[in-house]
């Protein structure tokens, strides 16, 4: 034994201080191995002892602590209960030795508590105080650490373990017993204790504890001692920790008035936190601002019903310290980060205010609603970018743009509380603004707001709107009016008036770099909004838009400007639409055309495909009959481009362009669209054979269903399937692991196909043979969303046998093989998360091939040592009469399944089988 301490000593020292990281690798791998082996128990102690250095007695604690929960059931129990006094004793004696060892060696009689409760280890807590209590007088202080430090660790380690549901009950009902004593234990400390490690001690046991059902009612003396004890610098972190989880915790709202109590104590903080804000503390804001917002994210909604005046003043008073922290002085985010924090906080509070009923809205309004002002103006402040522009790197830009986004979420909330007051404010400060940055952030409010403001609000808002080209020339402002616009395109359709000016001005800076993205994006939202106000003007904005697209290269932006396009020619008469959907769209098809013969073009491609697919989805007019509609013109026009790009490009970048093009254009013409699916259904078939894409999978049922009437089409479609079914078995047999999406895609088609068009199956027993066929060796797989798909496809195929003559005849002629592979992957063969989906497919041959199941299943089960090798006789017996009788109750039916899962997987009575 002492030869194994001494090579383990020699590992640990490998580990922790060799530079040679293969070295550190094997000599971890034997040290996980020590682990396991018989001599462990011993080999633990022996280096546990007070004389070994820090890493093995580190290492040992971990040896002891993997015995307890991989190995309890080795000791017997007259060993399994001296254990436990053999590590009090060890616990008293690292009570004097470094804390790292304390902790762990509590955690290791947290391990063995939970094992031996209640069997072995009855009344835990009340031993551990007597044990503790006995060797206090030769120990002192660090005697009561230690105890603490049990406490601490033995609720944590309840939440972080695995326990069978029973052993986890009988556990927490030990903790419940124990809670009294640990609280008066607790309380006792922090009144009497003048030891600044005993007192953090205490205050993160109360945390830990938090979750042992302790009702608030029960914690009022600790946190007022912790209130008090909050500013002395050497007890602030501990006490800002316990005070956030005790305050937070979710029972507070059983107890409004002993919550308002202690939020009048809080509020007491108001000079510590005034204080540490004039002095620019932001880390001691930030941690009393945690203190602050943990009671009301937790309980607000039970705090504004708050009837007593102290009460009501403690609340305003935190809503002021928020506010202020909210308003921290200085740029976020590269001089404070603080203010963040608030902002959830916020969005709360608006929503609170905003869903009150009659009764309570007005008065929270009234009592709280002075908060809403000076924060719409904190937040005008903190949404001006800084005067120097080098300020913020990259990073910052980010985080300051999503801030900003954040904010905007809060000033829509607020709006619904007082829009009159936003209105009002937002306008004030935007006419009050002296430099761009000012201007620029009253438009951002202003934009914030646009979706709740009123049509009939005539007071501000036309004034804003209609100042907007005449601002200070800044594009920043200029980029901000923009999607201002845009977020008042319904505002603006009902006041006829601001149309014109504002649309010129959104397409003067349509031809602007920099301001195209921004002045896209209004196109969009005003075409769409005011789409009839515009139908007049479509020739010119036609002209006017192909002009500023000749200078924007960015396809997001020329196909947004389509989309406007699409909006206002879907509207106008048919007759007088097809020359201008021309003039939009044919230079980008003699583009396409043009890169389809030329190499290294596919950045460009991608362009013109983005800007083809946003016509595709947009361009809908009402189309007289006998006529074509325009979408199928374009997509006929562009397939022989298309075509030579799909024999050219087949990744994931042109696939999923091309497939959003063809998916928008099939819902946009429907049944107009027929004469050229064979064309493109043979292209990408083919294109899919060469290198499978699940994307190919939604075309193709798009066009299945838009035929699904023409039975001309019913052959091409069959070939299309028997060449899908091809490739499919080809990634299962290769790569499925590569490409799971495929075949997951690919039986979700067959699903649909099955449930919504059965006669097309019935009409092709060869296909499925092959769908059949190929689905068995799915079921074998062990990616989980390809054997669930496939799971749900075959319990569908086998419903259809119950109208269909050719399904069943196949069932009846495969059915044998089909419930061996579903017994191998019940019996361990896939993931226990997929039990569901196989015992769906045999229920579903159970209510239709009941006796020929039973039968199947007998048959198989003659076979030594299947489905596997932890398969009883016994189990075999019970799970084939479970299957002879359950042919109704589904949730039984599982229930039969999962037990014979458990017992062919090894798992019956383990912890891991009953997660």
């Amino acid at each position: 034994r002492m030869e194994l301490v001494g090579s383990v000593e020699t590992a640990l020292a490998t580990l922790y201080t060799h530079p040679d990281p293969a070295q550190k690798k094997a000599a971890e791998k034997w040290l996980s191995a020590v682990r396991a082996v018989p001599e462990a128990w011993d080999l633990g102690w022996l280096l546990l002892q007070p004389d070994r250095c820090l890493e093995s007695q580190f290492f040992g604690a971990n040896v002891i602590l993997t015995k307890i929960t991989m190995g309890w059931k080795e000791l017997s129990l007259d060993q399994q209960a001296s254990l436990k006094d053999q590590l009090l004793a060890r616990i008293a004696v690292a009570a004097v030795g470094p804390r790292i060892i304390l902790t762990r060696l509590c955690i290791v009689l947290s391990a063995l508590s939970l094992q031996a409760i209640p069997s072995v280890w009855a009344n835990v807590i009340q031993t551990v105080f007597a044990y503790f209590d006995g060797v206090a007088p030769q120990l002192g202080t660090p005697a009561q650490r230690a105890l603490l430090e049990f406490l601490i660790v033995l609720p944590e380690e309840f939440r972080s373990a695995s326990l069978l549901s029973e052993r986890r009950t009988a556990v927490f009902s030990e903790l419940l017993e124990g809670k009294s004593r640990v609280l008066d234990h607790v309380l006792y400390t922090l009144r009497t204790t003048a030891d600044a490690d005993m007192m953090q001690a205490a205050m993160r046991c109360l945390v830990s504890w938090q979750e042992v059902d302790i009702q608030l009612i029960s914690l009022v003396d600790h946190v007022l001692i912790i209130l008090e004890r909050l500013p002395q610098p050497v007890y602030f972190d501990a006490a800002v920790d316990a005070l956030g989880a005790i305050l937070g915790h979710q029972d507070g709202s059983r107890y409004p008035n002993v919550l308002g109590d202690l939020l009048v104590g809080v509020a007491g903080l108001r000079g510590l936190f005034t204080e540490f804000l004039r002095s620019g503390n932001e880390d001691a804001c930030r941690s009393l601002c945690r203190v602050f917002l943990s009671p009301l994210e937790a309980h607000l909604h039970v705090l504004l019903k708050a009837s007593f005046p102290a009460h009501i003043q403690a609340l305003q008073t935190l809503l002021e310290m928020i506010l202020e922290v909210t308003g921290f002085p200085a740029q976020y985010p590269t001089a404070e980060t603080v203010s963040a924090m608030t902002l959830s906080f916020w969005l709360t509070f608006h929503d609170e205010l905003s869903s009150a009923d009659y009764e309570t809205g007005p008065t929270n309004l009234r009592q709280y609603g002075g908060v809403l002002e000076p924060l719409l103006r904190t937040f005008h402040r903190k949404l001006r970018f800084p005067l120097d522009d080098t300020e913020f790197d990259k990073e910052d830009r980010e985080t300051f743009h999503q801030y900003r986004g954040d904010i905007g979420d809060i000033l829509m909330y607020a709006c619904g509380v007082s829009k009159e007051s936003c209105v009002r404010t937002f306008h004030q400060l935007l006419f009050d603004a002296r430099d761009w940055q000012g201007v620029e952030a009253a438009l951002f409010c202003f934009r914030s707001i646009g979706s709740s403001v009123e049509y009939s609000e005539n007071t501000y808002t036309p004034s804003v709107l209609s100042c907007i080209p005449q601002l200070q020339d800044h594009p920043m402002i200029r980029r901000t009016s923009l999607l201002l616009i845009a977020s008042f395109a319904e505002y603006i359709r009902e006041h006829e008036s601001l149309l014109q000016p504002l649309m010129h001005f959104i397409l003067q800076n349509l031809k602007v770099d920099g301001l195209c993205a921004a002045a896209a994006v209004a196109m969009r939202d005003m075409c769409s909004e005011c789409t009839s106000l515009m139908v007049p003007w479509t020739s010119s904005l036609v002209s006017l838009c192909l002009e500023a697209m000749q200078g924007i290269v960015q396809p997001r932006e020329r196909a947004r400007i389509v989309e406007a396009l699409g909006s206002v020619l879907s509207a106008s008469p048919s007759n007088l639409v097809y020359e201008d959907i021309k003039r939009i769209l044919m230079p980008c098809i003699e583009t396409l055309h043009r890169l389809s013969e030329l190499p290294d073009v596919h950045g460009a491609v991608l362009n013109e495909l983005s800007v083809l697919a946003s016509a595709c989805q947009y361009i809908d007019p009402s189309v007289p009959e006998g006529a074509n509609h325009p979408v199928a013109d374009i997509v006929a026009v562009a397939w022989p481009s298309l075509h030579r790009l799909l024999s050219s490009f087949n990744d994931d970048a042109f696939v999923s362009l091309l497939c959003t093009c063809l998916g928008r254009a099939i819902r946009t013409a429907g049944n107009m669209i027929i004469p050229i699916l064979p064309t493109i259904l043979t292209d990408i078939c083919t294109a899919f054979s060469r290198k499978p894409n699940p994307l190919f999978i939604g075309v193709f049922m798009q066009a299945v269903v838009v035929s699904n009437s023409r039975q001309d089409m019913e052959p091409l479609v069959s070939m299309c399937l028997g060449s899908m079914l091809q490739a499919i078995f080809a990634v299962l047999q290769a790569e499925l692991s590569e490409r799971p999406d495929v075949v997951q895609s690919f039986f979700k088609l067959m699903h649909k196909i099955i449930r919504f068009i059965p006669g097309f199956l019935d009409n092709n027993p060869g296909l499925q043979q092959s769908f059949f066929s190929v689905s068995l060796t799915c079921l074998h797989a062990r990616e989980a969303p390809s054997v669930s798909s496939c799971a749900d496809a075959l319990a569908a195929l086998i419903g259809l046998a119950e109208r269909l003559d050719s399904s069943k005849s196949i069932l009846l002629s495969n059915g044998q093989a089909l419930t061996n592979s579903l017994l191998l992957g019940i019996a361990g063969g896939v993931p226990r998360s997929l039990l569901p989906s196989l015992a769906d497919v045999l229920f579903a041959l159970n209510k239709v091939f009941g006796g020929y199941l039973v039968s199947w299943i007998n048959e198989l089960f003659i076979q030594v040592g299947y489905p596997s090798q932890q398969a009883s006789t016994a189990a075999k017996d019970i799970f084939s009469t479970n299957v002879a009788r359950e042919r109704v109750h589904k949730r039984q039916f599982l229930k039969a399944v999962t037990e014979f899962s458990l017992s062919c997987r090894g798992l019956e009575n383990t912890a891991f089988g009953a997660l």
